[in-house]
């Protein structure tokens, strides 16, 4: 059997050949015309589609974006700026570009940043730092992923001996103090106000929420001592060891069941209160940024601000914490982050048949 050859006919058009100075070489002046009928229908329907509202829209959108005055960086293109010349041709499809709102300095200063040391002319120059490690931290959590019923936690020096971890419970939540001169977990001092913690964090087990609010690295030259990921996973540990040794006492105020496991009890990893620079910077340009009382913004891994947080001092914790620990924790990936002024929480996946709260007995 034979297809059946569409037999529309082609306009003829003159077919004459002419030859570029100095070229030696003979091109056609003129090209054909495809007047076959499934051609023209769709000729005619990409003129719709550029003639609907729509499309009108977005390009009246690109050219008030086009106006913003934000400097087009090759670095970067592709996620906040525009390039210097954008065609409208009709027949070229048309993509809007993300683009930061327009920043002025008093807003910057608004922030408080400029207080902290920070500069309004370094902000971009930060979300795109932090974009880059981003990226490169991108490549070890997709490795990672990859893996899937492969994975395996890599095995990781415990906190040296010299850090002492102040704990204080109430209810479901335990305050933590983990630094080197830190008193014995027994002391009557409270975790929050330890004067020699380097590391001050809660755990809230109602939110399954851990909250990283006060770490500073290299107090006290302790920068080769543990990274924070560790510390995070070390007191995520010591929280739980809380909780179950206050369920075992008589009369005591908490309603269990069974022992609390590492597997399923940690979902989010909250940065808050915070205070570096170039991280406050990142959430700045951040895309979904606005200055006062803003509505929380929320970015999963196809947007760049995704990788930009987690590529901040301050974000990338989150991903060594299920790199090195995801298959203790149950964690299958990273969701989602969502962020505010000077915050932002990450939201893990986890093993479907982890336990919402405790072991099932």
């Amino acid at each position: 059997m034979h297809t059946p050859a569409d037999k529309s006919p082609m306009s003829p058009q003159p077919t004459a050949l002419r030859e570029p100075p100095g070229s030696g070489i003979r091109v056609p002046a003129f090209q054909l015309t495809d007047n076959r009928a499934s051609s023209i229908a769709q000729r005619q329907q990409q003129a719709q589609i550029n003639r609907s509202p729509i499309v009108l829209q977005l390009k009246q959108l690109q050219d008030m974006a086009n106006g913003q005055g934000i400097t087009w960086s090759p670095k970067h293109p592709q996620s906040r700026t525009t390039p210097p010349a954008l065609s409208l041709q009709a027949d070229i499809p048309l993509t809007i570009q993300r683009k930061r709102q327009n920043a002025t300095e008093a807003e910057y200063a608004a922030t408080g940043i400029k207080k902290m040391g920070g500069k309004f002319t370094d902000a971009e120059g930060h979300y795109n730092t932090s974009l880059d490690k981003g990226q490169a931290l991108k490549s070890k959590y997709e490795k990672w992923k990859a893996q899937d019923g492969k994975r395996t936690d890599p095995v990781i020096d415990a906190l040296s001996v010299d850090y002492k971890t102040t704990i204080d419970r109430t209810g479901t939540t335990v305050d933590l103090a983990t630094g080197i001169g830190v008193n014995a977990p027994e002391s009557k001092d409270k975790a929050s106000d330890h004067p020699k913690a380097n590391y001050k964090n809660k755990y809230l087990l109602d939110q399954k929420q851990f909250r990283a609010g006060y770490n500073v690295r290299n107090k006290d030259n302790l920068q080769d001592k543990a990274s924070n990921s560790e510390v995070i996973y070390s007191q995520y540990k010591r929280a739980l060891r809380v909780f179950n040794n206050a369920r075992k006492i008589k009369g005591n105020d908490l309603n269990l069941g069974a022992d609390l496991t590492e597997k399923g009890n940690l979902r989010e990893l909250r940065r808050h209160d915070i205070t570096n620079v170039s991280t406050r910077d990142t959430l700045f340009w951040c895309d979904g940024w606005v200055a006062e009382n803003q509505n929380e913004t929320t970015v999963t891994e196809a947007n760049d601000d995704f990788w930009a947080l987690l590529g901040t001092e301050n974000g990338n914790s989150a991903v060594w914490l299920i790199i090195q620990h995801g298959v203790a924790l149950g964690m299958t990936g990273i969701r989602e982050i969502v962020y505010g002024k000077n915050y932002f929480i990450i939201r893990y996946d986890v093993e479907p048949d982890a336990p919402a709260g405790v072991d099932e007995k």
